[in-house]
């Protein structure tokens, strides 16, 4: 981007932002920005961290500089614009990151989605005036909990219909040595009959009936759900493109879609951090679900 935005005679600022939810650390590369703001749950302080880079579009042949920093469950981290700061009242006082991370103190706890519009208001109140000269965009991120897994297994077949019973056994076995609640057998029926779904639409669909790949299945119990991946290289998979299946016979096609969700609690398809695709299957556990649990 530099070199052209150098030929336009502009520049940009940036923020880039990556949040590892393992090791509770925050990434920044900091392009003249605004920097994130970033209230600490512990303490209920707001600070406001900034790198030192210059904006693209100043230097060719920049090197970015990028700082971490450590969060903490609860945390909340806001991405904002400087028409927040540089908004002005009648009396051509700004905003200022003071009565910005004030607010924030005050008004953390709210959701962030009502966290960020109560930023707004504050804003308008202040300039008084709802129609802000500058754009004033503000992203408020809570970090949740991670909620550590009791049981973790895998396995991987061949893009084979002949391999979905493997997969099918893996889920019944996996279910069955589950306990706190124990897994009913409506439970492990449903979610074993979604597994079979997902996998045959994986290899007609997204291989194309092409026996010779790879589907990498991934369970994992937590205390209230069993969650289900599956894994796949082949081609996407966009949900909303499938029209519901005909009930009436007139249309085949919809489905295995169809008998996905409705057998699971969730659904989700996303690509994963290695590029795979990635069908998500979550099954909600109860106690004393079909009156086996202990």
């Amino acid at each position: 981007m530099v070199p052209h935005l150098i030929q336009l005679g502009s520049f940009v600022t940036l923020c880039y932002a990556r949040l590892d939810l393992d090791r509770h650390t925050l990434t920044v590369v900091d392009c003249g920005h605004t920097g994130i703001a970033h209230w600490h749950a512990a303490t209920g302080q707001c600070e406001v961290l900034r790198g030192s880079n210059l904006p693209l579009g100043i230097h060719e042949g920049e090197i970015f500089d990028q700082f971490s920093a450590p969060f903490e469950p609860e945390d909340v981290l806001l991405l904002f614009s400087d028409g927040i700061t540089e908004a002005r009242n009648p009396a051509r006082e700004s905003f200022g990151v003071e009565r910005f991370t004030a607010h924030v103190e005050a008004n953390a706890q709210m959701e962030p989605s009502l966290l960020a519009h109560s930023i707004y208001r504050a804003v308008a109140i202040f300039a008084g005036s709802e129609g802000l000269p500058d754009d004033l965009t503000c992203v408020a991120v809570r970090v949740g909990k991670t909620e550590a897994s009791a049981v973790r297994a895998e396995i991987e077949i061949r893009s084979d219909l002949r391999e979905v019973r493997r997969l099918r056994g893996f889920v019944r076995r996996f279910c069955e040595g589950l306990c706190d609640p124990i897994p009913g057998n409506a439970l492990v029926d449903a979610l074993e009959l979604a597994v079979s779904e997902a996998a045959s639409n994986i290899i007609q669909h997204a291989y194309q009936g092409r026996p010779d790949q790879s589907i990498h299945l991934e369970a994992e119990a937590l205390a209230d759900a069993v969650v289900v991946r599956l894994r796949h290289l082949g081609a996407g998979f966009d949900p909303a493109a499938v029209e519901p299946p005909a009930l009436d016979g007139t249309r085949e096609s919809g489905f295995g879609t169809y008998i996905i969700s409705r057998s699971v609690d969730q659904v989700g398809y996303y690509r994963d951090q290695r590029g795979r695709h990635c069908v998500s299957l979550v099954k909600n556990r109860k106690a004393g679900q079909d009156g086996s649990a202990r």
